[in-house]
């Protein structure tokens, strides 16, 4: 027997839980044997839906304890008791988690087996409520070589206990497990167990002779690929079950994902379909039942095909989906913005410098004509004078030099100047008169003939 009490770590000052080992009795010595093992079990897994062992010791007067972080929340068990009850959506999520630290577990070569409501705590955070498997004290390492239970005796709870466990068979493998979280789905969406008997040896009997009746019987509102899933979940022969846990919650998800009749369906949903770790796992995708706005890009909704975390391929381009349709977005892929274009750019540049060169101009002109006037830029009076007499300087614009210089405060006339047209019957030229002029003598010296 053991019991579990609040305490806070004196030099941290950090709030944790610390379980002390009862130890009466004549299996007193096994007791303790199997609290070791548990101890060293959990020290070795460090995962969300696992709880965590800071550590372990013994006390003065010989108690064993283990110190683990302190969960607030309360079990699943308990979540049954008291409610609020659990929507067909938090009972899939919670189980998928669930699932999520037992692939864990049995990475490290452990089962648990004993997993069952008590067993399941919903652990409270900022970010919601999360399932947390506890208690491993008669959890099997399957690499540790010491045996602390005699062959053929029955550990568990005879409710949630594999065929093969019932039967105290020595081989008990990860697919025992994975029986167990069948009947927690099956206990969920139908308020009780499968098998049920005041005599625990009876439950053992069902559970090593009957067949789990289908989920469709109780529940026949349930999705098919729902029901499908606790039926190979909780089929007779280990070998017909998932493969491991893994591919169980995968299973799952893709109902989480598929379903959109199921009862407590929130209208959005983050939904973590790869908890593994590995560069190409952990991708999110998020549940909407808003249609997303006609033109913009969304993946096209499909089952994942390939290996866990393998993101789908955005490729469907929507315009009008249906007003129900749920619009899946990648979160974790998103279009870079677009280059602006070389062509359209390079334009930019000789615009600003001409536009700064004839602002320089301008303020000379204002500031320092005289400047102006000496490089040849404006002209000055002489110049003009000269222009009129008809006299030009090499160099000078012409028709700068002739234009007129207006007065700022000279009124401009209101209407443009008028011109009468020619007569129809054209105008007289004058009349021509030639002149004799006489040629210029000729030089000195030079023969006129």
């Amino acid at each position: 027997m053991a019991t579990i009490w609040r305490a806070v770590h004196t030099t941290l000052d950090r709030p944790v839980a610390v379980k002390f080992l009862q130890a009466i009795g004549s299996h007193a010595q096994q007791m303790a044997a199997r609290f070791v093992q548990e101890a060293k079990l959990c020290a070795g897994l460090r995962h969300r839906n696992v709880v965590d062992v800071l550590d372990f010791g013994v006390t003065a007067d010989e108690q064993p304890f283990m110190v683990m972080e302190l969960l607030e929340g309360q079990s699943l068990a308990d979540r049954y008791e008291t409610g609020p009850p659990l929507t067909d959506w938090d009972i899939l999520e919670i189980c998928a988690m669930t699932l999520s630290g037992l692939a864990a577990v049995h990475d490290a070569g452990i089962i648990h087996r004993d997993v069952k409501p008590e067993n399941v705590f919903l652990a409270q955070d900022a970010d919601g409520t999360y399932p947390k498997l506890i208690d491993f004290g008669v959890s099997k390492g399957l690499h540790t070589g010491q045996r602390i239970t005699r062959t053929g005796a029955v550990v568990g709870t005879p409710e949630y206990m594999s065929p093969e466990q019932a039967r105290g068979k020595a081989d008990i493998g990860p697919a025992s497990d994975l029986w167990s979280v069948g009947i927690l789905l099956y206990e969920g969406f139908t308020g009780e167990v499968p098998f049920e008997s005041e005599n625990p040896g009876d439950v053992l009997v069902q559970v090593a002779t009957e067949e789990v009746p289908s989920l469709a019987l109780s529940r026949p509102d349930l999705p098919a690929a729902l029901v499908a899933v606790v039926a190979r979940a909780c089929q007779r022969d280990p070998a017909d079950r998932f493969g491991d846990a893994r591919e169980m919650r995968d299973a799952l998800l893709a109902v989480l994902e598929g379903s959109r009749d199921l009862r407590g369906r929130p209208p959005s949903k983050i939904v973590r379909h790869a908890y593994a770790s590995g560069p190409e796992t952990g991708k999110l995708r998020a549940l909407s039942r808003r249609p997303p706005a006609p033109g913009i890009e969304a993946p096209e909704v499909r089952e994942p095909s390939g290996p866990v975390g393998r993101p789908i391929p955005l490729t469907t381009r929507i315009s009008a989906p249906p007003a129900e349709q749920d619009a899946p977005i990648e979160t974790a892929k998103l279009r870079p913005p677009r280059a602006t274009s070389r062509r359209r750019a390079g334009w930019v540049i000789p615009t600003i410098a001409l536009g700064l060169v004839a602002l320089s101009l301008g303020a000379l002109a204002l500031l320092a004509p005289d400047t102006l006037r000496q490089i040849g830029l404006l002209p000055s009076a002489p110049d003009r004078a000269n222009a009129a007499s008809g006299q030009v300087r090499p160099g000078q614009d012409v028709a700068a030099l002739t234009a007129p210089v207006l007065d700022a405060g000279a009124p401009t006339p209101e209407e443009p100047a008028t011109f009468e047209p020619p007569p129809a019957e054209g105008v007289a030229a004058p009349e021509t008169e030639t002149i004799d002029v006489p040629s210029p003598p000729d030089p000195p010296g030079v023969d006129a003939r």
